[in-house]
């Protein structure tokens, strides 16, 4: 439905940018909150690295392809209706792909995800650009897009503790390593009950003939906390209640049953664990302690650990060679270990958690006031912007003819490519290289992560504000300086060792990279005529994300499964120097591409 809209007040300008800067948020968190659930989906669906990235595919694909008609409807329909719409989707969508039980269902789940945030994006940006005035624009954008900073802050954190705070053990199985099938009976002592505590560790239940109770509690091994008995990969507790007579001796009989019984069967299924390595690491000298626990079976190309490989074991061995598929093997090992006793659904709390929240928000966006298209530039009064608004023409040609325009767009699609590919695939690069689960890593080290990224896009917003005023290349001098000195910190992260270095280089190359986002958008959106900023966006969003962080997420996964991980995102760096190059190029054409744009909407209000 078209409706013109109407020049609004910089209070309320500002109020609306709270507003989108909430949907915004909203939409990084639903789209963001899958990164450190990633490792958790693929053991519960058991599937490839490449189809985890083929999840993220199903999502940047609709996303991008709505995005086009969405613009075209945008720039002739009430955007903020559009934007409520899209969230009120995207938020169901996010909810409901919790209840997935297979690849498939959630594979499309994703996808209703995608379409939501296809339905939204091509408006929001346009209407930051039509709330507030060119002297503000950078700054304004700069916020608007800081909550994919602050959104993806919360995905990462609130999804990192709720994976901590319903991690379960999966309690058929642990019942198996101290209770024979259909026992019912253990050292004189009757078996009352095996289930969980509120605490979601497993707990076994004895009851004597005296009366006397006894309670085991099970918990992952942890040698660091105190527990009555340490195996390699359960830590236990006992409580006693004592009965008529007492029971002294029968207690110690059934405790010392337990623990021997944990000892001799927790690693039943564990004797010999493998995974594929083609061929002998050339510097492979396995450590004394090792010896006949860890060989190469050339037979088969194997990697072979026997026995159970705790975080401790996998720390030691890692250090054996330096070579990429043989850290990989290690890894795949260490996982069948590690989780063999737990479950590894409680991914589904994410959506559930977090889905709905944003239909509140969808309401808030659905009662905002659309402004008057092109109401925020300086150079055009109100009554020009409202004679061009009803004028209702759009050349779209104007678009590709525009070569600024033309050349950003290619650049940004190298850009999306690659940071694209970091996102899907930072929480099971850090789970497996760096030996910290995705839902630690997601605590630890995401509120330094994020407090950079938030630093980096204010700054960004600022510098590029202040260079506009002198040289209209300002905006390209902040991406391009942004895309060069974050790369480096990319490679680095990749390969460091030290924790504190990692996390120093993580931080640098997001606070660099998040220079790109706002100036660049903010630049788009002023080298096209009101009427056209939702399309262009809608273009922009279809490009980079179907050539860009689509395609990555699965190519870097095909060649995670045919290499390793580390190697095929050694490869992203690359990406971003060209993608400098690019933004560099398209500096040269936009002084003359500013003022042509100017010079049309004032022939269009003049009605020429």
């Amino acid at each position: 439905m078209k409706k013109i809209g109407s020049r609004v007040s910089l209070r309320y300008a500002w109020y609306a940018l709270g507003v989108l800067f909430l949907v915004n948020v909203i939409n990084y968190v639903d789209r963001l909150s899958i990164g450190p659930a990633l490792e958790h989906i693929k053991r519960d669906f058991q599937v490839s690295d490449a189809k985890i990235g083929l999840i993220a595919g199903a999502f940047m694909i609709v996303y991008a392809v709505l995005s086009v008609p969405m613009g075209y409807l945008s720039d002739r329909g009430t955007r903020t209706r559009i934007v409520a719409l899209g969230a009120f989707v995207w938020s169901v969508a996010t909810t409901l792909s919790g209840f997935c039980r297979g690849f498939r269902a959630f594979f499309a789940a994703r996808a209703v995800v995608g379409s939501g945030e296809g339905i939204y994006a091509p408006s929001g940006t346009a209407l930051v650009t039509d709330y507030f005035p060119k002297r503000l624009r950078n700054t304004a954008i700069a916020i608007f897009m800081s909550a994919m900073i602050v959104g993806g802050a919360l995905a990462y954190i609130v999804a990192g503790v709720i994976l901590k705070k319903t991690d379960r053990f999966n309690v058929p199985a642990v019942r198996g390593v101290v209770l024979d099938e259909g026992e019912e009976r253990l050292a004189g002592w009757e078996v009352t009950g095996v289930g969980e505590t509120s605490d979601r560790l497993v707990m076994f239940s004895f009851r004597h003939p005296s009366g006397a109770v006894l309670s085991a509690a099970l918990s992952r091994g942890d040698a660091e906390k105190e527990a009555d008995f340490h195996s390699r990969l359960f830590n236990m507790e006992y409580e006693v209640e004592p009965g008529r007579g007492g029971a002294r001796g029968d207690v110690s009989r059934l405790i010392g049953t337990v623990n021997r019984r944990i000892l001799e069967r927790e690693g039943r299924g564990l004797e010999r664990l493998s995974a594929p390595l083609r061929e002998r690491p050339h510097n492979f000298y396995v450590p004394e302690k090792y010896e006949g626990v860890l060989e190469y079976d050339e037979r088969n190309g194997e990697l072979v650990f026997r026995g159970i490989m705790t975080r401790e074991d996998k720390a030691a061995i890692v250090k054996v060679s330096d070579n990429e598929d043989y850290i990989k093997a290690v890894g795949i090992i260490f996982a069948r270990a590690n989780y063999r006793y737990l479950r590894s659904d409680n991914w589904r709390w994410i959506f559930w958690i977090l889905g709905p929240p944003g239909l509140l928000i969808a309401l808030m966006a659905f009662l905002l006031r659309e402004p008057l298209k092109g109401g925020g530039e300086d150079f055009l009064s109100e009554d020009e912007a409202r004679r061009i608004e009803e004028a209702g023409r759009a050349n779209y040609w104007m678009l590709i003819r525009t070569p600024s325009v033309v050349v950003m767009v290619a650049a940004n699609v190298l850009a999306t490519y690659c940071v694209g590919g970091l996102n899907t695939w930072l929480f099971p690069f850090v789970e497996r290289y760096k030996g910290i689960e995705s839902a630690d890593a997601a605590i630890q080290f995401g509120p330094i992560v994020v407090g950079f990224a938030v630093l980096g896009v204010i700054f960004s917003g600022l510098a590029a504000d202040r260079l506009q005023k002198i040289t209209p290349c300002g905006n390209n001098i902040v991406i391009v300086a942004g895309i060069l000195l974050g790369a480096p910190f990319m490679y680095l992260f990749l390969y460091v060792e030290n924790y504190t270095v990692m996390v120093g280089c993580i931080s640098l190359c997001i606070f660099f990279l998040t220079w790109i986002n706002g100036p660049q958008n903010a630049l788009l959106m002023s080298l096209v005529e009101p009427r056209m900023r939702a399309m262009l966006n809608g273009i922009h969003i279809l490009l980079i994300h179907v050539l860009g962080d689509a395609i990555s997420p699965f190519i870097i996964g095909y060649y995670s499964d045919v290499y390793n991980l580390r190697r095929a995102l050694a490869m992203l760096p690359l990406f971003l120097v060209a993608a400098a190059i690019g933004f560099a190029a398209a500096g040269f054409f936009v002084p003359g591409d500013l003022k042509a744009v100017q010079k049309r909407m004032k022939d269009m209000a003049a009605g020429r």
